[in-house]
């Protein structure tokens, strides 16, 4: 794989640090959700952070993901894992023929919720800059 050079980001929320590459395309909107494109207009991962009373526990995320994709057709059950200190679950979906993953992270009361969809397949190498993405991402909570 070639190297890749990528450029660190901060949303306005301060709620995480992400790396992206140098060529993809970031837009931050009014309400501090961040799409990253890919440049050749195959792929897009969206990623927002939020804020919970309490702790962002196992239960706590896997009712969000349910919240939020409840209009999605399931492909792979939700999963759940460790994320440095915090936690991770994601699952893979599809709608309205895209193809979804989701992934949500949370650490202390800080969750950040993650999609990557695209109209075709993702290759193993796609797949992997966006893994390698998230797996160095920083969750800040308060």
């Amino acid at each position: 794989m070639a190297q890749v050079e990528l450029v660190q980001f901060i949303p306005q929320t301060g709620r995480y640090l992400i790396y992206y590459p140098k060529n993809y395309e970031l837009h931050e909107d009014d309400d501090s959700i961040v799409t990253i494109s890919a440049n050749d207009g195959n792929s897009t991962m969206t990623i927002s952070g939020y804020e919970v009373e309490g702790e962002a526990d196992a239960a706590v995320i896997e009712q969000f993901l349910s919240d939020i994709t409840s209009s999605y057709e399931i492909l792979s059950e939700p999963k759940i894992g460790e994320f440095g200190e915090g936690i991770r679950i994601e699952a893979t979906y599809i709608k309205d023929d895209n193809k979804w993953i989701w992934k949500i992270f949370s650490l202390g009361n800080a969750i950040v919720v993650v999609s990557i969809n695209s109209e075709e397949e993702l290759s193993p190498e796609q797949l992997g800059l966006y893994e390698f993405m998230l797996q160095n991402m920083e969750v800040h909570p308060d």
